[in-house]
């Protein structure tokens, strides 16, 4: 594929995705900048924003998605580090334990293509270049390393489909 000035923006933009935001564990995989729209494999790992937390303390369990599945760990909720004392109910959720923390959105893959769309947004108008975004993306977790592997090869191929239009 060979790319426009915007295309090329946004491929840089994507790049530094990761250098951008490094306390989100991000790791990029295959991606591809088509002439009117873009796919992307991202790897959000780890990390303390997408840990599930019970009245404040880490519970042991931890959630994440990422290109090779959504994985969890649940080693069930605890009581000061330790587990659940006179037989306690393990679930949560049930026993008002769960603390939900509702508040700006801005460590999540929602904030990552925010950003992205807004970078280049901004640079396109500065540029006087017509160019407007959907206004919504398509998101997909990838759970074997079969469907990822699919995945990279229709990215991959997506230039080639293009071309044969």
């Amino acid at each position: 594929m060979i790319l426009s000035e915007l295309g090329n923006y946004l491929q840089n933009e994507w790049l530094k995705t990761p250098d951008i935001r490094p306390d989100m564990n991000i790791t990029l995989d295959e991606f591809v900048v088509m002439p009117d729209h873009f796919h992307a494999i991202i790897i959000i790992g780890e990390n303390q924003y997408n840990k599930n937390h019970i009245m404040g303390n880490d519970c042991g369990s931890t959630m994440h998605g990422g290109s090779t599945g959504d994985s969890t760990k649940n080693n069930g909720p605890t009581e000061n580090g330790g587990p659940l004392k006179n037989g306690g109910s393990t679930n949560p959720i049930k026993n008002n334990q769960y603390k939900n923390e509702f508040g700006p959105q801005s460590k999540n893959l929602a904030s990552i293509i925010r950003g992205i769309k807004s970078i280049v947004s901004t640079y396109a108008k500065k540029t006087k270049q017509d160019f407007q975004w959907q206004t919504v993306y398509h998101d997909h977790i990838i759970r074997s390393n079969k469907e990822l592997n699919r995945i990279r090869k229709y990215i991959r191929e997506n230039p080639e489909k293009w071309i044969r239009k």
